[in-house]
């Protein structure tokens, strides 16, 4: 499955249409709550209508609500939203280690992990967010934030590894869609979202696996081949360690589970599979924890 930019948005444009009516709403919901013209629940001088509240002598008379006020015996305004425009960094796993497939028809983690977030990036620029990579900060609205984003998806030669990432700053107000398999040590990982805790209003991380890494439905000699260097590990009989190498894995996504919840991220994993629009309603769902919230934690 070879990818082009504009190949890429077309398919992540064609994953934002899949999601269920059904669940339209709740996506509506979750990105106009937390991007965009974010409500942040404070009395200010936007256009949307939040609640009435009894007229007091610090209030402008302006802002007294004549028709609620004559259903009443008191004088009512209406409080309006302060709204902060938003935006949202992206980083995507770019290494070798996501060009992993285990069948010929699916697609590898790295086009999995692009797809998913570029279709995010579609949904999040169409309500106004500026969107763009982490470690340039050059962000957009719009078409123009899209490209930025799917040009750094597909040609960024100088993508960020994971543990260079606590080195770059976040904007005020910005949330982080982090995407890739994270099977890199979690110290490392660790130290990413401790960096960024307490800076990004929120994080998001989207963990991509191959199925067969982590069910290992392989006998027989295998070779654990890493793609960034030339060592290998042996094994003569797969099947004979496949309980002990699930045992791991399942520990290794349970720890970074457990780093999510204790810095306030959200947690999602998705095998690749599935249909990557499952991935990206996973995706809305975590953004609907508002901020300070328990994060939501899936797996698709």
């Amino acid at each position: 499955m070879a990818f082009t930019p504009h190949s890429l948005r077309r398919q992540a444009e064609q994953e934002t249409l899949t999601l269920p009516a059904l669940k339209m709403e709740a996506h509506k919901i979750a990105l106009s709550l937390l991007h965009g013209d974010f409500a942040m629940r404070k009395k200010g001088m936007g256009d949307e209508f939040w609640q009435y509240k009894p007229y007091s002598e610090s209030d402008r008379p302006q802002d007294i609500d004549w028709r609620q006020t004559a259903k009443s015996d008191s004088v009512f305004i209406r409080l309006k939203e302060q709204h902060s425009l938003q935006t949202t960094l992206f980083w995507c796993d770019t290494t070798r280690d996501m060009d992993y497939k285990s069948a010929p028809k699916r697609p590898t983690k790295g086009e999995a992990a692009k797809i998913i977030s570029l279709a995010a990036g579609i949904a999040l620029a169409g309500i106004d967010t500026a969107i763009g990579p982490v470690h340039t900060r050059q962000t957009s609205r719009h078409n123009p934030g899209i490209d930025i984003l799917a040009n750094y998806l597909m040609n960024e030669p100088h993508n960020p590894l994971l543990p260079q990432l606590h080195h770059y700053p976040v904007p005020k107000n910005a949330s982080l869609i982090l995407a890739g398999d994270f099977l890199s040590p979690l110290p490392q990982t660790e130290e990413v979202l401790h960096h960024f805790h307490g800076l990004a209003e929120r994080i998001i991380l989207i963990q991509v696996l191959d199925p067969a890494e982590l069910t290992l439905p392989f006998s027989g000699h295998l070779i654990f081949q890493n793609p960034q260097n030339t060592t290998g590990i042996e094994i003569d009989n797969a099947s004979a360690i496949r309980t002990q190498y699930i045992d791991r894995i399942n520990a290794h996504c349970a720890g970074l589970e457990g780093l999510c919840k204790k810095y306030g991220c959200a947690y999602i994993r998705h095998q690749t599979d599935r249909p990557l629009h499952d991935g990206l309603m996973q995706l809305c769902q975590g953004l609907m924890g508002a901020p300070g919230s328990q994060p939501y934690g899936g797996r698709v």
